[in-house]
């Protein structure tokens, strides 16, 4: 499995590729906020492998974890 963030504004903002992002959102599935977005306490262990990305739904926009299996 990869995981893939996207901002609201496709992958990057300036300069990021439409295309990946279509390709992402087209083949992923969205993982809830509420499964990565985290406090800093978790652990990988805890939560299935995800580890903790708490802190970048805060910088400066929304922003959607994808989950692609290849």
């Amino acid at each position: 499995m990869k995981y893939f963030m996207l901002s609201g504004r496709g992958m990057g903002g300036r300069g990021g590729s439409s295309d990946i992002a279509a390709w992402v959102q087209e083949h992923g599935t969205v993982v809830p906020t509420e499964e990565w977005q985290g406090t800093g306490g978790n652990s990988a262990a805890d939560d299935g492998g995800l580890g903790d990305f708490g802190g970048f739904g805060g910088r400066g926009g929304s922003v959607t974890l994808y989950e692609v299996k290849l």
